[in-house]
């Protein structure tokens, strides 16, 4: 055999073979950003492989707090800034022992960005402390008939303001009404920059 191979038994149960590993979910791409960065981009990992895809983010932090994590689309490695955007929330939350839910729409529909978490930049503060992570569904990124679906949920942690020392939990839905092929997502803060993220993404076989 040859590197990365395993041994298995042949199809008629005669004898050895190496074989090759394979599996439907295969992690395409990671990376750990550490830094100041208006952005931090994850592009060119799509491919014709994979029809849907999930990315995991964990300590995402802002250098500032009263700030909201965002995203957009990239094409060609370009963020997307149109109106394209639609987005929904449900949005749960709660302090020492209350809790809530409500469900939040973007400021204006469509909106130039998709809320990774938050509504508002006001009301909704990332703790420098606590960092943001979300789990994300991305639905046929290179498909050029249709428009691109998202699924995401995501958890922060509220340092200031009114709302000071509030854990909240988001389940987001949004598509982008654009039939061009996706090269991936640029995440940012309503203000100032990111100071870290890390992220893996894994693909899934038709």
């Amino acid at each position: 055999g040859t590197a990365g191979q395993f041994l298995k038994v042949n199809s008629g149960a005669t004898g050895y073979e190496y074989g090759d590993v394979t599996s439907d979910v295969v992690k395409v791409g990671s990376g750990t950003f550490s830094g100041n960065s208006a952005t931090v981009d994850i592009n060119g990992y799509f491919s014709s492989t994979y029809r849907i895809y999930k990315l995991f983010i964990s300590n995402l932090r802002p250098y500032n707090n009263a700030v909201n994590p965002r995203f957009r689309i990239l094409h060609s490695g370009n963020p997307v800034t149109s109106s394209i955007y639609r987005h929904f929330h449900d949005h749960w939350y709660g302090t020492g022992t209350s809790g809530s839910e409500n469900i939040h729409t973007s400021g204006s529909y469509p909106d130039n960005y998709f809320h990774l978490a938050g509504t508002n930049s006001t009301a909704n503060s990332v703790n420098d402390g606590t960092p943001t992570a979300c789990e994300m569904f991305i639905i046929d990124p290179l498909n050029t008939t249709e428009g691109k679906q998202f699924l995401w949920q995501s958890h922060t942690h509220e340092s200031g303001g009114s709302h000071g020392g509030q854990l909240n939990g988001w389940h987001g839905v949004g598509s982008v009404d654009d039939t061009t092929a996706l090269s991936g997502l640029t995440f940012y803060f309503n203000s100032g920059n990111v100071k870290t993220m890390n992220w893996q993404l894994y693909g899934f076989k038709h």
